[in-house]
């Protein structure tokens, strides 16, 4: 009878390849982890940025559709009259002079409107709606958007 010995084959792996196998796996994912946690973060602060410029586009239509009333508190008050008239929820706008805001749960909307004081021939109204978001207390501003319109006409 023939005795195999079992000492002398080299077949399979050792121990030392299967641990230095996967320290090599474990250091190419987590590697990777760190690109695919910040393409999460990236992608999550572009959707607040989009959600907040089509808030503002949207109230810029709105003042937009509204222009052909004299003054910006004419205009204020058809935003709100319209607002009211769609959601009733919906806040309004709230304020004096040229500044009104209105808040919705954590989003802050400002609006200014001021007359064009470097060519007053124009008759252009300066226009800005800035969007603000509140998280855990803290505000920042999301959104801003200019535009000039000739009010009243």
């Amino acid at each position: 009878m023939r005795k195999t010995s079992y000492v002398n084959q080299e077949q399979g792996l050792t121990l030392v390849e299967v641990i230095a196998s996967i320290v090599l796996i474990s250091i190419i994912l987590l590697s990777f982890m760190g690109l695919f946690m910040q393409s999460n973060k990236t992608t999550a602060t572009s959707g607040d940025i989009v959600n907040a410029t089509y808030i503002a586009q949207k109230e810029m239509e709105n003042i937009y559709k509204h222009r052909i009333y004299n003054s910006p508190e004419e205009i204020v008050s058809k935003l709100n009259e319209q607002s009211r008239s769609s959601t009733p929820s919906e806040p309004e706008y709230v304020g004096n002079l040229n500044s009104w805001e209105k808040q919705k749960d954590n989003i802050r909307i400002k609006l200014k409107m001021e007359k064009d004081n470097v060519h007053p021939e124009l008759q252009l109204t300066t226009i800005v709606v800035e969007v603000y978001e509140e998280v855990n207390g803290t505000e920042t501003l999301k959104s801003k958007i200019e535009n000039r319109y000739k009010l009243g006409g």
